[in-house]
């Protein structure tokens, strides 16, 4: 058994309502649900005691676009490989998931075509029985918000913020908007570059919004389109945390 991800969900009054575990046991994939927090290290034995359900992975990942390059497995070894967050998985949308990790790819090979330093490097999808099971990415150090946030170093504000500003113009030439850039979604290289990155949210400029439309804090909540202007107010809340060292100012 392998844990995934571990989140709680607490409303706006920042009163817990759930923990939510995600793990895979073999082939299978489960989405775990308590209405008590979770110990900060699960293991194995926390999980059996959860209530869980099964995903089929037919729910979880799209079957393969031949349009779709695929990484080679000396690659993927050394690579990262991004699989679905299974936290909002609904079994009365089974083709949510995989619809949206298929658009992922799409968007990431069409991006791979006109590299840019600043826009993580997308070195093909990893297949398995003809469905999409990963996507396989340059392996970055951390995130911002893991280097300033939580470990509490500085960084060079203008870079980071410029570095940012470079990546999604670039995005902006090629017709594409980010759509969440965030504390999350901006990381350091081993070189310490800066890099964007999750491209769920990505979509062609004037496309209307799908369901993910950003980091709360850190979108504008009333957009409703793939615009630039979305990247730049986000980028606008980063500059404004780096320069105040608050959250949501």
């Amino acid at each position: 058994m392998k844990i995934l991800d571990k989140v709680e969900f607490r409303d706006e009054c920042n009163q817990f309502q759930a923990s939510y575990v995600t793990f895979h046991d073999g082939e299978n994939y489960y989405k775990a649900q308590s209405s008590v927090l979770v110990p900060e290290k699960i293991d194995e034995c926390n999980v059996a005691t959860l209530s869980s359900v099964l995903i089929p992975q037919h729910h979880i990942f799209p079957l393969y676009d031949h349009n779709l390059s695929v990484s080679q497995s000396h690659i993927v070894e050394t690579g990262y490989v991004k699989i679905p967050t299974l936290f909002h998985y609904n079994a009365n949308e089974p083709d949510k998931i995989p619809a949206r990790l298929l658009c992922e790819a799409q968007v990431l090979e069409a991006l791979s075509k006109s590299p840019h330093p600043n826009v993580v490097r997308y070195m093909g999808c990893v297949v398995k029985e003809n469905r999409v099971v990963g996507l396989c990415l340059e392996r970055c150090v951390e995130t911002l918000y893991q280097r300033t946030w939580l470990k509490r170093e500085k960084v060079d504000n203008m870079k980071v913020v410029d570095s940012v500003r470079r990546g999604v113009s670039h995005l902006h030439q090629l017709g594409y908007c980010h759509n969440d850039i965030s504390l999350e979604n901006i990381m350091f290289r081993e070189d310490d570059s800066i890099t964007i990155v999750d491209f769920d949210s990505c979509q062609r400029t004037g496309d209307r919004l799908g369901s993910k439309k950003g980091t709360p804090g850190f979108c504008d909540e009333a957009a409703t389109m793939s615009r630039p202007e979305n990247d730049f107010y986000s980028l606008g809340k980063v500059e404004a945390y780096l320069r105040t060292g608050k959250l949501f100012p």
